[in-house]
């Protein structure tokens, strides 16, 4: 299908008035082509604009100067020259002029003279816009571009303001989709709107008024396959009260499928591998339960386990459609980890039992090798296969160390005894690194990278680290680029882009919160 064939009618599929099939074509088309999407952020930027923009007249003489000039009279006739269609695609209802469907060229110069009669009428507001404030319309090239938040809020692409991206200063939660190509965020004015690597394109995909009772945004999170997001909402009145609503990427709005009540959420809405489940945990008088709905079927009835015991983490198993692992810890019992399937809505008799006297005091999984990792009460390290619970010991360290698998499930990272810990998944003898701090792995798993006495260092699975010539505080957020080559490190007074040989540059802006790496294709 063509861009030109889209185009014509992303205005009718903007005002949601196009029949079932052609709706079907557009949305359809609208997932794998960005820049069919950033006509339809262009649609939806007029009508803000237009929304925002003071009514106001212009002078009887600009009037008669737009409408008595050549170039209108040139668009009138192109117009006229338009033959109507066969058969009407959409109904035969009045929407604005600048969205009628017709030739292309045709939409863009009506929706050309659209913005030039705002301009002109409010020509002052503009230009003390653009004094205070130049547009900032990156290009970037294909490959990774750092995303950080200035001090007032505004986002920076590489270290460039974004002025001209249709959206307001962003607010918590953020998320970054699996492809590193969209991120989705809350705007001030409560909007969840997801923006492209490009710094350009950019759509409201869940107003704030979808819904008048849940409004507050507590969780975003990508479906696997980056084209669906889910919104867990929550009610101002009652926050015990929940929504679990799903916007796409390929049109406007939001779909509910879920709502609930709970006295405590054990754990946020987690996609399956393959997007067809949402599983998270909650309590309520009845006790805690793992609750699981099909993203295909709204208004289904959920798939419902109750826990014996308190929560500790609960995850998909690689590999499968429907099942799920979850670790629990029981007074009576001690720690388990148990599967369920949701399909068959079967619970497995838990596939590991912590032994009897010790209790389980650090978790970790794996969600690539399906990986347990765990720290038992007398400091031993061990590792449980999913789902054959196969037990293999890895070191003796301390009860509190804290367990960071790497991404690829070939070395685990222990946080102990003021050192951190390299443990091979074979069993192999643990290594020392004489630094301490929470590691910060890459993503083929090769190296990682920690705040240690205020320096970062850089530190390669098969041995070797460099100290980065920087110095940050203690609260310096760390960020590897999705290829691995390159490491944002943002401090006090500088945002700093290193590799593991130094430092290659660094602005004054520090930002604040965690830095984003975007992957332009």
């Amino acid at each position: 299908m063509k861009c030109e064939w889209v185009e014509e009618h992303l205005s009718a599929y903007h005002d949601r008035v196009l029949d079932p099939a052609t709706t079907d074509q557009v949305e359809h088309h609208l997932l794998g082509c960005g820049n069919c999407r950033a006509w339809l952020a262009d649609y939806e930027r007029l009508d803000n604009v237009l929304a925002t923009m003071p009514r106001e007249q212009p002078r009887p003489e600009l009037r008669a100067r737009i409408f008595a000039s050549p170039e209108f009279h040139e668009i009138l006739h192109a117009r006229a020259a338009v033959p109507p269609p066969v058969k009407p695609l959409v109904p035969a209802v009045p929407h604005p002029v600048h969205r009628a469907p017709s030739s292309i060229h045709v939409t863009r110069a009506l929706v050309g003279v659209a913005i030039l009669m705002i301009a002109l009428a409010s020509a002052s507001f503009v230009l003390r816009s653009l004094a205070a404030q130049p547009a900032v319309c990156p290009n970037p090239a294909a490959g990774d571009h750092l995303l950080t938040r200035a001090a007032d809020g505004s986002l920076l692409l590489d270290g460039q303001r974004l002025t001209c991206a249709p959206h307001a200063v962003p607010t918590a939660p953020f998320a970054l989709s699996p492809n590193g190509q969209w991120v989705a965020f809350v705007n001030q004015a409560g909007d969840v709107v997801a923006m492209h690597a490009n710094g350009r394109a950019a759509l409201t995909i869940r107003p704030h008024t979808a819904s008048a009772q849940f409004t507050h945004i507590a969780a975003l999170s990508w479906s696997p396959g980056s084209d669906q997001l889910m919104t867990l909402t929550s009610s101002g009145a009652d926050a015990s009260a929940f929504q679990v609503e799903i916007s796409s990427l390929a049109s406007t709005g939001s779909r509910i499928l879920d709502s609930f009540t709970t006295d405590a959420l054990l754990a946020a809405p987690r996609w399956s591998p393959d997007g067809v489940f949402l599983a998270y945990a909650l309590t309520t008088a009845n006790g805690a339960t793992i609750r699981a709905v099909r993203v295909n079927q709204n208004g289904s009835l959920p798939v419902q386990f109750p826990i014996i015991g308190t929560l500790g983490d609960l995850a998909w198993l690689p590999g499968t459609a429907d099942t799920l692992t979850y670790a629990t810890e029981s007074p009576a019992t001690g720690t388990s980890i148990t599967i369920a399937q949701m399909s068959s809505r079967v619970v497995v008799e838990p596939i590991y039992q912590s032994p009897a006297a010790l209790t389980v005091t650090m978790t970790d999984y794996n969600a690539l090798t399906g990986a347990w990792a765990l720290t038992l009460s007398d400091g031993t390290i061990a590792s449980v296969a999913t789902p054959t619970g196969i037990v293999n010991p890895l070191a003796q360290l301390d009860a509190s160390t804290q367990l960071f698998w790497s991404p690829d499930g070939t070395t685990l990272a222990a946080l102990s005894q003021g050192s951190l810990w390299l443990i091979s998944s074979n069993g192999a003898h643990p290594v020392a690194t004489n630094v301490t701090g929470d590691p910060v792995w890459n993503p083929s798993g090769t190296a990682l990278a920690v705040v240690s006495a205020g320096t970062v260092r850089v530190i390669q699975v098969t041995g070797g680290m460099v100290a980065l010539p920087i110095t940050v505080g203690s609260s310096a957020h760390i960020a590897w680029s999705a290829d691995g080559q390159h490491l944002a490190v943002l401090g006090q007074d500088h945002t700093f882009i290193a590799t593991a040989a130094g430092v290659l540059s660094a602005t004054n802006d520090p930002g604040v919160g965690a830095p984003l790496w975007m992957v332009e294709p």
